[in-house]
This record gives C-alpha cells, sequence and structure tokens, in this order.
C-alpha cells in the first residue's frame, strides 16, 4: 500500500456513486486464463449501503457482477484488501486489451460516505511466462459531479498518489 489515496465522493442522489476503472494492455490471449482482482482501500459509510464490482461485458454492452455477494466492499473504517477471482471467461470482456471494471452504489447515497482506494490491480494469469508492466487509466462519472494453483502473472495497476 503507498498511502496515496483515490478518495471518492457519494452523493446525495441515486446512484450514490458510479466509478469506472479501465485497464488496459491486457493480452489478447487472456480469454481464457485466471484473472485476480486485487484492491487495497475501504468504504466509510453505512452498514445498509450495497457496492457492486461489475465487469463491462462487450458482446452483450452491459455489466456483470463479479460475485453473487450482496455487498463486495462492505463498511469499515479501516483499509483492507480485497480480492476478487474473475471466472467469467474473459473473452466478452476484454475488447482491444481493455477491461472496465465497475464500483457502483445504486442505492441513494449520502455525501459524507467516502470510497478509499490505495490500489488496484489486475493479474492476468499464464502457465508459462510473467511480465509485469504498469499501463492503465482510470475515468469516475458520479451524479454528485466529481485449490491451489500456481501461476505467472501480467500486471495491470492503478496507484494513486
Amino acid at each position: 500500500m503507498n498511502d496515496k489515496l483515490l478518495i471518492l465522493d457519494e452523493c446525495n442522489n441515486t446512484p450514490g456513486f458510479d466509478y469506472d476503472f479501465y485497464f488496459e494492455g491486457i493480452p489478447d490471449s487472456s480469454a481464457n486464463v485466471m484473472m485476480i482482482l486485487t484492491i487495497n482501500g475501504n468504504y466509510g459509510g453505512s452498514d445498509d449501503h450495497v457496492k457492486k464490482l461489475q465487469l463491462f461485458n462487450y458482446d452483450t454492452t452491459s455489466y456483470v457482477n463479479i460475485t453473487a455477494k450482496t455487498d463486495d466492499m462492505p463498511n469499515t473504517t479501516i483499509q483492507r484488501r480485497y480480492q476478487f477471482n474473475l471466472d467469467l471467461g474473459a473473452a466478452n470482456y476484454v475488447d482491444n486489451g481493455q477491461m472496465i471494471v465497475k464500483i457502483v452504489h445504486n442505492s441513494a447515497g449520502n455525501d459524507g460516505h467516502l470510497l478509499r482506494i490505495d490500489l488496484m490491480e489486475l493479474e492476468v494469469g499464464s502457465s508459462s511466462s510473467s511480465s509485469t508492466s504498469s499501463s492503465s487509466s482510470s475515468t469516475s462519472s458520479s451524479s454528485s459531479s466529481s485449490s491451489s494453483q500456481s501461476f505467472s502473472s501480467s500486471s495491470r495497476s492503478l496507484g494513486f498518489g
């Protein structure tokens, strides 16, 4: 963790927030390999506010929930490490080397609540080689304004600072 946070506001509107993060440079051959999304951060708000992580499906042009959990980033005052296995068959979720991850709070929000992200990283697994690079970008939009398996990986990170 680098202790430099991206701090995103929740708003008094519906949705409370809706942020998109773009990962670029994902190999075209990653359609059937394991991917792991790691987020270091926390949501500081209410226990009953639900946040979901979603991937954009380029075939259906809609977002799909990453997990079946009710809340992917429950309310907490301390920074946590969240890991999500993206076992969705990436062929529909990568287009021209790009994957879009959304964090959405679909219900009405509260101005005093914050989503803090220290690191967001996508590991793309492979059985033979390992490489690391950092070529990612993020954009955000909100109605407020602003078995044990080993694998090598190619990482795409969003570090904030």
